[in-house]
């Protein structure tokens, strides 16, 4: 099987490629101040910021995978980056 996949040096990279958005957002701070500013709310603190969260589903069901799961102290927020 051939690998047509391109690397990208790093100064080619975007918000939108998948390393660098996971690396961007993997920070707590950066994380709550994304999305503060793309949905106009606070958010008080991040407990936790997952990667690619799964959600493994019921038998008769597929499964989901979260580009990036926020919990703040009240609510839970779910980042996906959209093509």
């Amino acid at each position: 099987m051939e690998n047509n996949y391109k690397r990208k040096s790093v100064d080619e990279l975007t918000f939108t490629d998948d390393g660098m958005f996971q690396e961007v957002l993997r920070d707590p701070k950066i994380s709550a101040e994304f999305v503060e500013r793309l949905l106009h709310i606070k958010v008080h603190h991040v407990e936790y910021p997952e990667l690619e969260k799964e959600i493994a589903p019921y038998y008769s069901s597929k499964g989901i995978r979260l580009d990036v799961y926020l919990k703040d102290v009240d609510k839970v927020i779910d980042v996906e980056m959209i093509w």
